[in-house]
């Protein structure tokens, strides 16, 4: 938190004091996103940024275990590439590794290794549960260290003191909320957005739903209520997550009965645990962390697939991992965001061909048994039309109709004075004569755009619909469009493209399209009866 421990406005404040503010502040700021029902921006967590994140995240969980690992006592570190510095800490300091805290470790990653992958797939059929190696490894762990004296005699880092008893209900200074808004907003989002991650994870492991709002309000409720008992702001844990998880806790009862007995040792059994090894602790979280680490074994499969969500995950695993876990989040999410924005901008484009003796129409570069009607060009735009790309639309609608985008355009003139089309040092189309009479027998008299993909259309796109339109009619190419959804349909309304365009260019299917085009065309349809005689080719 990068809030001052003292802010002399009023008075002076703890550090205590000013966390359970911010809880409490964050937990209102949640209640409230619930009622505005922000929960469903969660949608925008897919799959492999969320696989990305946790993996990411599970990357920092087990860098902060290292040092209970290996004995050592090293500073923490804070802030982008504080896992670097970590390592390079832990890599300074090796010399100083304390050996039993090693051998520890090692026994209990044993012990948690052969449970985990021997004795529970052989056992778990029978006895119906799995079995409690973590409980084990604790008590054995803590007998062990309390017998031999492991920290007085070998210097093996232990939980220590564990505080009895329980505090006393206050309200948190209301004083301080106007000078850590800002720290409870981020706070807020970045722990609600990580523990539905988390939840997403184990609700797609577990086959069951995640309510995101719901989510959001027993969060909120939950630190409001906190905040009263000095707690700090609460988040899912990776680590605790895990474990849980890997011992059979499925339901809400797991919860209960931990934080019954979590209770218990609070109030009466909290000595007894003081001497425990945190090596212990570490070594649970290390193998807990399994299944996160698994996940990278998708990312090889991700690039063969999916090359646009290997980058995502690749992304937001390196930001997780370099800068930080809450910015890494942010950071995935955002070029997540950007490359839908980039698909969308370079959408499948194809000039469409029509099957013979049908009313099927194809790409003409996937499949071979269909041709382009002569005259005719069909204009597939498998995306929406907006401010983003309705410039690539332009040019790629020019381009493959046959009429390159450029400052040279070269067009086929109209059919009374023969015209080519090209740009002058403003900008504007011009008509300039030239045309042999071949190209004036050949070329195109219709294009068609088959609107089927288009999802919506903002006033940038209608506008460029507009353009290209009458850019079109100055070298004699009628431009039409066809199967308009209703939404399109009601946006080409309301912005005024009748204004300029008459109706006819509107079609409803588009093979009615084509239908008109050729009983226009100059043979009066014979195209149509031309291409019906092509011989049929298999497809690619």
């Amino acid at each position: 938190m990068s809030v001052s421990k003292t802010i002399s406005f009023t008075a002076t404040y703890t550090d205590v004091q000013i966390a359970t503010a911010v809880t409490i502040l964050a937990g209102l700021l949640q209640c409230l996103m619930c009622l505005l029902r922000l929960g469903s921006l969660t949608t925008y967590l897919s799959d492999e940024l969320v696989s990305a994140f946790t993996t990411g995240a599970a990357m920092h969980v087990i860098t902060s275990q290292l040092k209970h690992v290996l004995g050592l006592k090293i500073k923490s570190f804070h802030g982008a590439f504080q896992i670097i510095y970590t390592y390079i800490e832990i890599f300074k300091n090796i010399a100083s590794t304390n050996l039993v805290a090693v051998m520890v470790s090692a026994m209990a990653l044993l012990v948690l290794v052969v449970s985990k992958e021997v004795l529970d797939p052989r056992l778990k059929p029978k006895i119906k549960m799995p079995l409690p190696a973590e409980l084990l490894v604790v008590a054995l762990g803590t007998g062990l260290s309390y017998t031999l004296d492991l920290a007085g005699l070998h210097n093996v880092q232990i939980v220590g003191t564990i505080p009895s008893g329980f505090p006393v209900p206050c309200l948190p200074p209301f004083g301080v909320m106007g000078h850590i808004i800002d720290d409870a907003f981020s706070i807020a989002i970045v722990a609600f957005t990580i523990s539905v991650a988390m939840a997403k994870i184990y609700a797609k492991k577990h086959n069951y739903e995640v309510d995101s709002n719901q989510e959001l309000f027993a969060q909120g409720v939950s630190n409001m209520a906190t905040s009263c008992f000095g707690g700090f702001m609460a988040a899912s844990s990776l680590s605790r997550s895990a474990v849980q998880e890997s011992v059979g806790g499925n339901t809400q009862v797991a919860s209960l009965v931990s934080g019954a007995i979590l209770l218990f040792v609070l109030l009466l059994l909290g000595p007894l645990f003081e001497t425990l090894p945190s090596a212990i602790l570490a070594s649970i979280i290390i193998i807990a962390l399994k299944g996160m680490f698994l996940q990278y074994k998708t990312v090889p499969e991700l690039w063969r697939l999916s090359p646009p969500d290997f980058l995502i995950w690749i992304v937001t695993w390196t930001a997780t991992v370099f800068i930080d876990v809450k910015y890494g989040l942010l950071i995935g999410v955002a070029f997540s965001l950007l490359s839908i924005v980039w698909r969308s901008q370079r959408p499948f484009i194809a000039i469409m061909g029509h099957l013979p003796q049908s009313n099927i129409y194809r790409a003409v570069n996937i499949y071979k048994s269909v041709g382009e009607i002569p005259g005719i060009k069909i204009f597939r735009y498998e995306s929406s039309l907006y401010f983003a790309n309705a410039e690539f639309f332009k040019k790629q609608l020019y381009k493959l109709s046959g009429t390159p985008f450029g400052k040279s355009i070269s067009a086929y003139g109209n059919d009374d004075n023969n015209l080519r089309l090209e740009e002058d040092e403003f900008g504007s189309m011009v008509g300039l004569p030239e045309e042999s009479a071949e190209a004036m027998q050949n070329r195109t008299k219709y294009i068609i755009v088959d609107c089927s993909m288009f999802g919506y259309i903002d006033l940038s796109g209608v506008k460029t619909l507009i353009h290209c339109c009458l850019e079109f009619d100055q070298i004699g190419i009628t431009l039409l469009l066809s199967s308009c959804r209703f939404k399109v349909r009601n946006s080409l309304e309301r912005m005024g493209f009748y204004d300029k365009i008459s109706r006819d260019r509107l079609h409803l299917s588009l093979h009615d399209a084509v239908l008109y085009a050729t009983s226009k065309l100059p043979d009066g349809g014979a195209s149509m009866k031309q291409l019906q005689l092509l011989k049929l080719e298999s497809d690619v």
